[in-house]
């Protein structure tokens, strides 16, 4: 693969060597919209509250994905599989590699759950389409903004090429494809959360198993594994059960809930008009919007925000889990049914409506990749058929109804949870 003009050298920690960084590579990742990454952690709270190691951000992981995208375009051009794609081609999926996360909101995922605040992928396709900064970048390099859009996230209807159609499984797979993205971010945050090497190196070995086949079933070439390849690839999806229990851990999920909180009340009903709109909140990083809560003129915003630096989390009243009758009452509910919920409990116990917080979590993704192996015989047999992995980790995720800590001791969790089985057989 031919960089063109000269390259920049970066160090990466996980990767623990110097790599070359071609030179509108180098371009991409000094716009303003790619730096603000930098001061987005990757995981979130974790770092802030559970764990210092894990203090890598989302332009780190961005990076990295870019570097493993280009290793895996290696493997498979010294086979012989993309030797005919051309330089603008492997120039915009290595865009697509680098913005992939360019829309997260600050703390990552954790805002995610704010009401009238799009997804981070529809967030991303903005900024690549609006900002004039990349667009202009992108432009210089003869690079197309929609078709790196439509490389992070497939368009309506489809690809229309089937060329594109093959590149965006390097970098994301629902089903077939390598996933460049799943797979760094499973590597790097094992590493930083103190995994053994032995337990992230198989991604590397997964690498060298790829090929290129022509015919996998719409694709006209798609990627394929050698029976190398099948114990690497379930021991790099184990790590994903390994890493759930930091993240859904009662300390971060309650942040997460408080952040949510004060960022609603700060938008109120106006978010288009508010300090925190959805483009005030794309020019943020996470210690900028804290400082931006804390400063706020809602004084409830205020309390929160302040709660969270200062280590006054609010702490878990109810906690259910899948064993739980509620539990599974509470996750069917709509976003708008949680929050009526949520209206109701403080209702019910006359107190502030900001001292109770209702955390619902999302439902986890089962991770749906399925690589075929391709067998010397030429024959091919999807992984999930000659694999014996299965998912050994217990669902960590809890409801959780989260209040001040004042409140701890004014209402005991056995009426509390007696009251709240009221209100959901009330609806």
């Amino acid at each position: 693969m031919s960089y063109g003009r000269e390259a920049a050298q970066y160090y990466d920690r996980f990767y623990q060597k110097w790599f070359e960084v071609p030179q509108f590579v180098c371009d991409l990742m000094n716009t303003a919209a790619f730096r603000r990454l930098w001061w987005v952690r990757q995981m979130g709270f974790v770092g802030y509250l559970l764990d210092s190691r894990v203090s890598h951000s989302r332009a780190e992981h961005s990076r990295g994905t870019w570097y493993m995208l280009t290793r895996v375009i290696e493997q498979l051009q010294l086979t012989g599989g993309l030797s005919d794609i051309s330089e603008v081609s492997l120039r915009s999926i290595q865009a697509a590699a680098l913005f992939h996360d360019l829309g997260h909101w600050p703390f990552s995922h954790s805002l995610e759950a704010v009401r009238g605040l799009i997804d981070h992928e529809d967030n991303g396709t903005i900024i690549l389409l609006e900002d004039p900064q990349i667009g202009a970048i992108l432009r210089r390099w003869g690079l197309s903004p929609r078709r790196i859009a439509e490389l992070i996230v497939p368009p309506e209807g489809g690809y229309q090429q089937q060329e594109d159609m093959l590149l965006h499984s390097l970098l994301s797979a629902d089903t077939l494809g390598f996933d460049a993205d799943r797979m760094e971010y499973l590597g790097r945050d094992a590493w930083l959360c103190g995994r053994t090497p032995e337990e992230w190196a198989p991604i590397e070995k997964l690498l060298s198993s790829m090929r290129i086949h022509e015919g996998v079933y719409e694709m006209e070439r798609g990627i394929v594994i050698t029976p190398k390849g099948i114990k690497p690839l379930s021991d790099a999806l184990l790590l994903r059960g390994k890493l759930r229990g930091v993240s859904h851990s009662w300390q971060i999920r309650s942040a997460e809930a408080m952040t949510v909180r004060a960022t609603e009340l700060v938008r109120g009903d106006r978010a288009d008009d508010s300090p925190l709109s959805n483009s005030a909140l794309r020019r943020l990083g996470d210690n900028e919007l804290l400082d931006q809560l804390a400063s706020s003129g809602v004084s409830e915003a205020r309390d929160l925000a302040n709660g969270i630096r200062e280590g006054r989390l609010y702490r878990p009243l109810i906690e259910w889990g899948p064993e739980d009758a509620g539990y599974h009452k509470m996750v069917n509910l709509s976003a708008e049914g949680v929050r009526d919920v949520a209206r109701i409990l403080p209702e019910v116990w006359g107190v502030a409506a900001h001292k109770v917080l209702v955390d619902v979590p999302v439902r986890l993704s089962k991770g749906k990749i399925d690589l075929l192996v391709r067998y010397d015989d030429g024959s091919l047999t999807p992984w999930s058929e000659v694999t014996e992995w299965t998912e050994e980790h217990k669902d960590p995720r809890k409801v959780r109804v989260l209040v001040d800590g004042d409140l701890e001791e004014a209402l005991s969790p056995e009426r509390a949870s007696s009251s709240l089985m009221s209100v959901l057989q009330g609806r």
